[in-house]
């Protein structure tokens, strides 16, 4: 089914409480144009931040990379709204595994009105959710040294700061801080008996009454013991 893409760019849909929430969904084959529309909608900050330059324009090779269309292993989630039968992104989460299968690089951003709505938190939630489903240990990322929200953002959420290994790109460039943590492995189902101890607790001594009660009437039967 065909989409019809909305003609806004996100930062003009400003948040309101009375908007239906964003849909943090995978990415599609139709999404490159809003992507395209979302990344030029970012104010110059923040593509400074997502992309640690400014973006002119969404060239070919940069659309494929965020589209998850370059051939690369990685995962791209965005954030959808629904608007006046249009389709609008307001974020964007991905990594990219690497060449062990354990460990992914991840990035997202969120358009400028919608900072603060609780997007960046759903987007990460369902990121770090399917790390774990893909089977991954370790994410990692880089953030600007000065943007702060960032980081105390990614803290919330379980990251930690390498504050030691800042880079300098140029010397007149901002360091860059790693973010890193861990990736609990999926739950798995517990088996039957673990679902329901109590069950289980059950059948166990049940059944050594059963046994017992069983002996018992060999042993009358045969005047072993006495009624």
């Amino acid at each position: 089914m065909h989409t019809a893409t909305a003609p806004w760019p996100a930062g003009a849909l400003s948040h309101h409480p009375l908007r239906p929430p964003p849909q943090v969904r995978p990415v599609q084959p139709g999404d490159a144009p809003r992507l395209a529309r979302y990344v030029e909608g970012l104010s110059p900050a923040s593509q400074q931040l997502r992309f640690h330059g400014v973006v002119r324009g969404c060239t070919p090779d940069l659309l494929a990379l965020l589209a998850g269309t370059d051939g690369r292993h990685q995962r791209v989630l965005v954030a959808s709204l629904r608007v006046d039968g249009g389709e609008c992104l307001v974020g964007e989460a991905r990594y990219v595994v690497d060449a062990s299968g354990r460990v992914a690089e991840f990035a997202i951003s969120v358009a400028d009105a919608w900072r603060g709505t609780g997007v960046a938190t759903r987007l990460m939630e369902r990121l770090l959710q399917q790390a774990a489903d893909d089977g991954l240990h370790w994410l990692h990322g880089q953030v600007l040294g000065h943007n702060g929200r960032m980081l105390a953002f990614l803290q919330r959420m379980g990251f930690t700061l390498d504050v030691g290994g800042w880079e300098r790109e140029e010397a007149a460039a901002s360091p860059l801080v790693r973010v890193e943590r861990s990736i609990p492995a999926a739950p798995r189902a517990p088996a039957r008996w673990a679902r329901q101890p109590a069950v289980a607790g059950q059948a166990a001594r049940y059944g050594a009454l059963w046994a017992w009660s069983h002996w018992l009437k060999a042993a009358r039967a045969r005047r072993w013991v006495g009624a």
